[in-house]
């Protein structure tokens, strides 16, 4: 059924929302007999604000900014300004100069270039430090040797001599001892040189480590002998002296471990086939400095010495040249 509308003198009202939404329409049928004077009226709907109000005078916008740059990756991180204009939408987002971040990436070194960078400069000082070990230290013993002139007579002090030579035996002695942390690197820089045949070469460094402070230990007692050049009183000096050569400390008497512990490093350079043989064989020869001491023949030293440093030529330069990575 279809409600009619008709018109009495009395004006007509005009149709509300709920009338109209009671009546239906079917526009398919030619039943619907609303009149044309009085007009439909759509449906109000509810106004519904989806965007911000005019009011509003801030508007909270997400942008980003560059913070930091870690290796290639930009990290980004939110920031809130103020947009001018609330109705127009958001404002235009700003992005950093070009030249602020080719800066940062620039200036910016990644945390593992940095630790190969530290790793390469700590090998290349080391290499650096080997190398002056092997040259030096047969260097400065040899001349040390040559220069020696024995203050003992027997086991007393050779007054004379003292007296006469006081000089050189400041200045062999001065060397000597200089030589023995040298001669302590070049033996450690050997012995990792021939780290592909580990047992001997472990060995070989151990015996000369002893074998080089027993050295050192027997340079040493000749030490209150020299200085008692100039004093008239030595009766005490010469009681001293005569203790000291009869009890000398036990690892004294392990200097032959020296020679022992050269012939195992170079052994172990012949079996890891680092450089040439005959590099190894100098170095062998190297282990005859106790021999010098003991004889007393200054020049054996010095040959001795040029062996040494012929030998250890081989094994410098592949400390020198070797690529830092490797």
């Amino acid at each position: 059924m279809v409600a009619h509308r008709t018109l009495t003198h009395e004006p007509p009202s005009a149709p509300t929302a709920d009338t109209i939404a009671a009546t239906p329409l079917d526009r398919a049928s030619s039943k619907a007999t609303i009149p044309s004077k009085a007009p439909s009226v759509p449906a109000i709907q509810p106004v519904t604000r989806s965007g911000p109000t005019l009011r509003e005078s801030r508007v909270m916008t997400e942008s980003s900014r560059v913070r930091a740059v870690q290796g290639n990756r930009l990290i980004q991180e939110p920031t809130v300004r103020e947009n001018p204009d609330p109705g127009m939408g958001p404002p235009p987002m700003k992005t950093p100069h070009p030249k602020a971040i080719v800066m940062a990436m620039s200036t910016h070194q990644p945390p593992a270039a940095t630790a190969d960078a530290d790793r390469s400069g700590r090998r290349a000082m080391g290499s650096v430090l080997a190398a002056t070990c092997l040259l030096a230290g047969p260097a400065l013993i040899g001349l040390g040797l040559a220069l020696y002139t024995s203050p003992w007579s027997g086991t007393v002090p050779d007054l004379a001599a003292i007296d006469a030579h006081h000089g050189q035996m400041l200045l062999s002695l001065n060397l000597s001892l200089l030589a023995f942390p040298f001669l302590y690197g070049s033996v450690v820089a050997i012995a990792v040189a021939a780290r592909r045949s580990p047992w001997l070469a472990s060995s070989g460094l151990a015996c000369s480590l002893l074998g080089l402070t027993a050295m050192l230990v027997n340079g040493l007692v000749d030490l209150p002998l020299i200085m008692m050049a100039g004093i008239d009183e030595r009766a005490g000096f010469a009681e001293l002296a005569t203790a000291l050569d009869t009890r000398l400390p036990i690892v004294s008497y392990l200097f032959p471990l020296y020679l022992i512990g050269t012939v195992l490093l170079a052994g172990a350079l012949w079996r890891a086939k680092e450089g040439p043989r005959w590099s190894a064989l100098c170095i062998g020869v190297g282990g005859l400095f106790p021999l010098a001491a003991i004889t007393g023949i200054g020049p054996t030293a010095l040959i001795i010495a040029s062996i040494r440093i012929a030998g250890s030529i081989p094994i410098v330069k592949a400390l020198l040249t070797r690529p830092a990575g490797a």
